[in-house]
């Protein structure tokens, strides 16, 4: 059952509310642009995922064997809440939690397919220890794990091709993000890159051959197995980063919406979709689908592939090109 708001904390309520509209990087009047969004791509479609969300966070993970998307958001009187969402639009949430306009919102997530266990950042006050809370799929608390004391905020969140958790961390004092590993043996959280990049970078995602990338303020950064850093693209405040399709994607809330598709090698970048609000949070999933976290339309847009049907006379060049080989290799044909 949903906690409900303390009459006694309307004040609180109206300056979170207000705070939607203000944050430390943005203040995005709802009314700014309208929500239209198109890839640029052939053979991407979009459509809207699931809506009526007060905002969506910035959690978004996959489960491969229900099919279900798992985010973060909030809702309005401060209810943060991890939703179950289906292919289908059907949303469910299955943990809630009150949280004050002056402390962090539910925020990361990622989702174990094996363990069945999610994994999300709960925010809390500033100062206060950093968390990793685990629940099941079902919303079922399972533990807190806390982080180390000089570990001032916890940013994103994945699970890497070693099977491990990482997360985007910065300790007190440092200018500088460094990503940290959850040791799930002794429920420690270990630096493994320190320094990756200057500020608070929020976006984590891996590659297939364990290569990270992170946002940082004017661009994309690669850092490999041996933790060399590598800008591979340049771009105004990127928000988030996500591997899949070969490429890394990366949302770019200061010019007009836009989602962008880098090149892993560095070797260029193009746009892949725009029309968007405010996109904050891309994620690639294993089903092939890209889905962006809108904060304007409140919404999840899903980015999905299809072919292009073959026309009649591609049909027709195939067969008579099939034709003629076959009959220069058998002259009895």
């Amino acid at each position: 059952m949903r906690p409900i708001a303390d009459p006694s904390r309307v004040a609180v309520v109206m300056s979170w509310a207000l705070g939607m509209l203000v944050t430390p990087n943005h203040i995005w009047p709802a009314w700014a642009q309208p929500i239209n969004p198109m890839p640029l791509e052939p053979g991407w479609t979009v459509r809207e995922f699931a809506d009526v969300f007060f905002t969506p966070s910035a959690g978004l993970a996959y489960d491969p064997v229900s099919t279900d998307l798992f985010v973060t958001g909030v809702e309005a009187g401060g209810i943060n809440e991890v939703y179950r969402i289906t292919q289908s639009g059907v949303k469910t949430a299955i943990f809630s939690e009150f949280v004050s306009a002056f402390d962090y919102q539910f925020s990361y997530l990622a989702f174990d397919p094996d363990s069945r266990i999610v994994y999300f950042n709960p925010g809390g006050s500033p100062g206060a220890p950093q968390i990793i809370r685990k629940i099941d799929e079902f919303g079922n608390f399972i533990e807190d794990v806390t982080a180390p004391a000089d570990i001032e905020r916890l940013f994103g969140m994945t699970f890497a091709p070693d099977g491990k958790l990482y997360v985007n961390s910065i300790e007190a004092g440092q200018i500088s993000t460094d990503i940290a590993r959850y040791n799930e043996e002794d429920d420690t959280i270990t630096t493994v890159f320190p320094a990756v990049g200057v500020g608070q970078i929020p976006g984590l995602t891996f590659d297939r051959e364990g290569n990270a990338y992170v946002n940082g303020g004017t661009g994309v950064l690669k850092i490999d197995i041996s933790g060399s850093v590598t800008a591979i693209a340049w771009l105004n405040c990127p928000s988030d980063v996500t591997f899949g399709d070969g490429s890394v994607f990366t949302a770019n809330p200061c010019a007009t919406g836009n989602i962008w598709r880098v090149a892993a090698d560095g070797s260029g970048r193009s746009r892949f979709a725009t029309g968007h609000g405010l996109a904050e949070e891309v994620y690639f999933a294993s089903n092939g689908r890209l889905y962006v976290a809108d904060h304007f339309s409140y919404s999840i847009w899903e980015y999905s592939y299809v072919p292009e049907p073959a026309t009649t006379l591609t049909l027709l060049i195939g067969a008579l090109l099939l034709f003629r080989r076959r009959s220069a290799s058998d002259p009895f044909t």
